[in-house]
């Protein structure tokens, strides 16, 4: 759990002053925060972080108003990863969170940690609750078809799993390793790992807030 006595911020699409949207707790909006973070260690499988926050909404303040069938209900996607609110018209869209969008979050203007949303809870009448995930979390319901290799790059192989998902790095020594054997038809997290064990290499995280 974080502290709340912190200054928290999130940025939304985009880091600091690039970002889409900026929520802090030293502005009511911003309800509570909650986290989940996993040491760098590659063991059965790749560990998920995640980080949430809760947002409270004004229904007074007409520039918050719900968009949707009446002021009580939000708008949502099909599959509930996307929300909106207008000023006062439906074409009027002032916050929409699309499934993947990274965020950044800073305690005492540090950099703290990125995720990417991924769920959307409606947990009050006017109050909303973004889940994050690291990258990798992202990689738990993607499909990677696998396949046969004989001497493709380690890099190559890699970004057949990750494709544009989330920006990363890689070393040059580790992206030149030569990749043999099979990996099956299976979720993409899942051929990440098998991916960095049979290579020897160690997934960690980026301490800086890379865009």
């Amino acid at each position: 759990m974080a502290d709340g006595s912190l200054a928290n911020d999130f940025y939304i699409g985009g880091n600091g002053a690039n970002a889409k949207y900026h929520f802090t707790n030293n502005e009511i909006v911003l309800n509570s925060i909650e986290s989940i973070f996993n040491a760098d260690v590659i063991g059965n499988e790749l560990p998920v972080d995640t980080f949430a926050f809760s947002v409270q909404y004004d229904p007074e303040n007409s520039a918050l108003l719900v968009y949707g069938t009446n002021a009580d209900e939000a708008y949502l996607t099909v599959n509930d990863c996307e929300y909106a609110l207008r000023q006062d018209t439906p074409q009027s869209v002032l916050f929409s969170v699309p499934y993947g969008t990274p965020v950044w979050w800073y305690n005492n203007n540090q950099f703290f940690a990125k995720g990417y949303a991924s769920k959307l809870e409606r947990v009050g009448k006017y109050t909303y609750k973004l889940t994050c995930v690291s990258g990798v979390g992202l990689l738990t319901d993607q499909i990677h078809v696998g396949g046969l290799y004989a001497g493709e790059t380690f890099g190559n192989v890699l970004a057949s799993i990750i494709g544009s998902t989330f920006s990363y790095t890689v070393s040059a020594a580790v992206s030149a390793v030569r990749v043999y054997g099979h990996l099956p038809y299976d979720y993409a997290r899942a051929n990440l790992h098998r991916l960095i064990f049979s290579a020897g290499a160690v997934l960690i995280k980026n301490s800086a807030a890379v865009d």
